[in-house]
């Protein structure tokens, strides 16, 4: 009689043991996955969709591009600086028609130059690469601009207005030998940095500064944001300056940019309002916070953790920025609940490390 009622208890656990995992698979799937991001790897529970350059925007190089995700929702955070823009998946008709849309608009802005009396700046703006079927280009006095289409998607170099021409032109030539694509969760071998669908080989930038936002496919509500800019030496002192160390950045970005970004009425802190975290081996602050929408009254939670770089370090020490919130009005049904996203945080936080190319 023993050994059945053991049996039986330990069917009821195995079966009991079997719904968790169900559940646990369902919700947020077992198998993490690591995305790569400048010189760093965080993982993320299942696929991702990653927000992108709105494709009209790849025509405009006048302005910073936005970022979108697929259904017109903004990532404001996101900033792709000395990185190609890329936009969403397209197809090779598709590229051909940015082709003569871009042609169209370079020879209307040689016209509107002309008509300024600067024809000897509008001779200038020609094509500045062979028309093959998978790139074009366009130079000016100073400006670069390349449209690269790869893997059903395109790429879209801009040159530094700042540089010189010969300078800018030694970049694109540096760009077209380094340039890779990738899919979303591999890591090339080679040394270099990640960005969208993309990897530069050994790049070298005394100004990189990479931001990438992911929204979690299965629990839209879910948006992750991570963000690796070159650590600089502060700029001499004033007596106006704030000292903006990693407590005042991150509470600077929740009362400042996050309230004036993401229209949040109300921002209730957890005690203390900034913790000690440590991401990729090194110090940094952190805040967990529960967040009240302006328009809908909408109750949310964020996670805000920044890292201070070191321009001295002997080693690469960047900025680093972490940031996780829900959404729940974009949930496909129950939304995460707050230990559910403390969870992920977490183990997100441990995640961050240099990609084994670094």
């Amino acid at each position: 009689m023993i050994f059945f009622r053991q049996r039986i208890l330990l069917t009821c656990l195995l079966t009991v043991s079997a719904v968790q995992t169900v559940f646990a698979t369902n919700k947020f799937p077992l198998e993490w996955k690591s995305e790569c991001i400048g010189h760093y790897q965080i993982d993320v529970p299942g696929d991702i969709e990653i927000a992108l350059t709105k494709r009209a925007a790849l025509l405009d190089d006048q302005a910073m591009a936005p970022i979108i995700f697929e259904d017109g929702s903004p990532a404001p955070y996101s900033v792709i600086y000395k990185l190609p823009n890329v936009g969403p998946a397209a197809s090779l008709t598709e590229f051909e028609q940015l082709r003569l849309d871009f042609t169209k608009l370079m020879k209307a802005r040689k016209k509107e130059i002309i008509a300024e009396g600067n024809k000897n700046v509008a001779n200038k703006i020609v094509p500045n690469l062979p028309n093959k079927t998978n790139f074009f280009g366009w130079r000016g006095e100073r400006k670069i601009v390349a449209f690269i289409f790869s893997e059903d998607r395109v790429y879209n170099y801009d040159a530094d207005k700042f540089k010189t021409f010969t300078e800018n032109e030694a970049d694109l030539n540096h760009f077209f030998k380094t340039f890779q694509t990738r899919k979303i969760f591999e890591t090339p071998k080679e040394n270099g940095v990640c960005f969208p669908y993309g990897f530069l080989v050994d790049a070298q930038s005394n100004a990189l500064r990479v931001s990438v936002t992911m929204r979690l496919k299965d629990h839209p509500d879910v948006e992750v944001f991570f963000k690796e800019t070159t650590a600089t030496p502060p700029p001499p002192p004033s007596k106006d300056d704030i000292n903006f160390d990693a407590d005042k950045t991150v509470r600077f970005f929740l009362e400042e940019e996050l309230l004036r970004t993401e229209q949040i009425h109300q921002i209730d802190y957890s005690f203390p309002k900034t913790r000690s975290v440590k991401i990729d081996g090194r110090e940094g602050k952190a805040s967990f916070v529960e967040i009240i929408r302006a328009n809908t009254h909408q109750r949310d939670f964020a996670y805000v953790a920044y890292l201070e770089g070191d321009p001295k370090s002997t080693t690469d020490a960047p900025d680093l920025m972490l940031y996780v919130v829900r959404n729940a009005a974009r949930a496909k049904g129950e939304p995460v609940s707050k230990s559910e996203l403390k969870e992920i945080i977490q183990k997100i936080v441990g995640s961050v490390r240099r990609h084994h190319s670094s």
